[in-house]
């Protein structure tokens, strides 16, 4: 069991510095990036989040957040993904950060000074709910 444990958790682990969900990939955390945002005086930085849908129909709303970790494990900073996200069955949806969802990050912050490949993020989802009103729970 261990061995069928920790080869279904290697498939999981995905080449560019994400995770996918425990939906078996089907949900993916395709990129995320920061995106310099003037707010009055100052520059601060969005937190982008590119998701893929996998599954074989569209996705409604989700219940997910992203965790974003240093190399050792540490945490740097945790986001709540947009619970109206209509994602096509095998498209992408592209959720920005901004104000309105508090996803704005100060120049300050230590995700602003260290390489993406410094990051890892991580897709935590919780609950999806599809286009025909079925539930998938995790």
């Amino acid at each position: 069991r261990i061995t069928q444990l920790e080869s279904v958790f290697s498939k999981l682990i995905t080449p560019a510095n994400h995770v996918a969900s425990p939906s078996g990939s089907l949900l993916l955390l395709k990129s995320w990036s920061l995106r310099p945002q003037a707010v009055k005086f100052e520059t601060y930085y969005a937190l982008d989040i590119e998701l893929l849908n996998n599954f074989d129909k569209a996705i409604k709303e989700i219940d997910a957040l992203v965790n974003f970790k240093n190399l050792l494990g540490g945490h740097l900073y945790s986001i709540n993904l947009n619970h109206d996200s209509n994602i096509p069955a095998g498209g992408s949806l592209l959720d920005q950060g901004g104000r309105d969802n508090s996803r704005l990050l100060s120049r300050w912050h230590q995700m602003t000074k260290v390489t993406p490949q410094d990051i890892k993020a991580e897709l935590v989802v919780k609950k999806i709910v599809f286009s025909d009103n079925s539930v998938l729970s995790f």
